[in-house]
């Protein structure tokens, strides 16, 4: 017995240091990229333009990309975001499996870049891990690029110029009828197609019988060049009475009308709208264990012709007798759209827990779902055996021929303290043993 425990020991440590002399070897890979070419054209100084971007995963397992530029004098105004919206910009990201993922890049053109037209390479290399989170770059060089297996390149020209193009297409406006005392809804759908930012302007009128009874403008902050919108306004319906209303649209640009819409609105009485919806999925989230809260999350969707207000109310039963009743927050829900209503539960014994779930809204009730759970006073601790340990010792020893073949450093590592761990936890439970059966022995 101390021989092979001696033996395990003695094979953990070869291992270790055979990790430190091995070099790495690169397993094949794969990355797309797209578009694979990108022209800005009459970009102004000073200006800030986002493009998406399709990075393709094709292999099954998930793969990290880092993002660069090749060297050039407009690398520096590239950066790459996660998403739009996002404010922190990335230098990598984890790509699923067979993926299609967009994200997005950023050109920053400085105040004081000369007019001509500039070249630079959208760079993104495929590794099997991300680098370190503090510099990822750094951390490539110090291993002179061996952990990159694919490169993949997007070319960009950009055509600086100090021309201002100021310029948007309106693809479509809507006014929708409502009810008194709801809101007189607008939308305006648009492309930014100039090459400076936008920021439009949107004015309402309703009129009746010749007379303007109300009128209000809404705007958007800002769309970036070659950006589309969805600009959404809301006006105030209070003291007008039902009935047909003239209403008039107009978008407006730099000071310039670039579209028109007008169309008959309809302000019915209260009521006459269809008031409809459903909870169509209930799900519960958090561990079932005493002293933690669970989020009931309820999906509500509005098939009716106006908006509602929304509210997830629960019925809570332990072991088959009802105990809470708990309200969630109400939450405005527009007509066709669909929301997430949450109500909090916290648990404070365990046994079988039923979740019995409606929605209310403006006065109506949805059918009831219902979501069935145990609660436990806590997790398991989880122990190992020994000889757990030891099958699972024996199980990576059959994957080394392997993980030798594709050069993974990590895995064989992982390996190697797992089998060193083995040794020790083998030899203290054998000297445990061994002392245990001499004091039987004395006995």
């Amino acid at each position: 017995m101390r021989a092979i425990q001696r033996g395990l020991a003695l094979l953990a440590l070869v291992i270790l240091i055979g990790l430190a002399l091995t070099p790495k070897i690169m397993a094949g890979g794969g990355i797309g990229l797209a578009p694979a070419r990108i022209e800005l054209s009459d970009a102004m100084r000073g200006g800030e333009y986002d493009y998406t971007l399709i990075l393709i995963n094709p292999g099954d397992g998930e793969t990290y990309y880092t993002l660069g530029t090749e060297e050039g004098e407009a690398a520096a105004w590239v950066s790459y975001f996660e998403h739009e919206g996002a404010e922190n910009p990335i230098e990598g990201i984890l790509v699923p499996g067979d993926t299609r993922m967009p994200l997005m890049v950023r050109f920053n053109i400085p105040e004081d870049a000369a007019n001509r037209t500039y070249e630079v390479n959208l760079l993104v290399e495929a590794g099997l891990a991300p680098p370190d989170a503090a510099a990822p770059r750094a951390r490539r060089e110090s291993l002179g690029g061996a952990e990159v297996m694919v490169r993949i390149a997007s070319e960009v020209t950009i055509d600086v110029t100090g021309t201002q193009i100021l310029t948007a297409d309106v693809t479509s406006i809507m006014v929708e009828n409502t009810e008194v005392n709801y809101p007189l809804r607008t939308t305006v759908h648009m492309r930014n197609t100039g090459n400076v930012d936008a920021r439009p302007e949107v004015r309402v009128e309703a009129w009746q019988d010749g007379q303007l009874v109300r009128e209000y403008v809404f705007a958007e902050e800002v769309i970036k060049p070659g950006a589309n919108a969805v600009i959404m306004g809301e006006g105030d319906t209070t003291g007008m009475e039902d009935g047909e209303y003239l209403v008039n649209v107009s978008v407006r640009l730099g000071g310039q009308e670039i579209s028109t819409y007008e169309r008959e609105v309809s302000l019915f009485p209260v009521g006459t709208l269809t008031r409809r919806g459903d909870l169509v999925a209930l799900e519960i989230e958090g561990e079932p264990y005493v002293g933690r809260v669970l989020r009931i999350l309820g999906t509500f969707v509005n098939t009716g012709q106006i908006e509602t207000m929304a509210q997830l109310v629960v019925e809570v039963y332990r072991d088959g007798s009802m105990i809470a009743i708990e309200e969630g927050r109400e939450i405005r829900i527009l007509p066709k759209q669909s929301e997430v209503v949450r109500a909090y539960y916290e648990l404070n014994e365990p046994g079988d827990y039923q979740f019995k779930a409606h929605v209310y809204y403006e006065g109506r009730v949805t059918d009831t779902a219902e979501q069935t759970i145990r609660v436990t006073s806590g997790p398991a601790p989880q122990q190992e055996g020994a000889g757990e340990s030891l099958r699972a010792a024996l199980r990576s020893l059959l994957e080394l021929p392997s993980l030798v073949a594709q050069g993974d450093r990590r895995a064989l590592f992982g390996v190697g303290i797992t089998l060193l761990m083995v040794a020790l936890i083998y030899t203290v439970v054998s000297a445990l043993n061994q002392r245990r059966k001499g004091d039987h022995s004395k006995a």
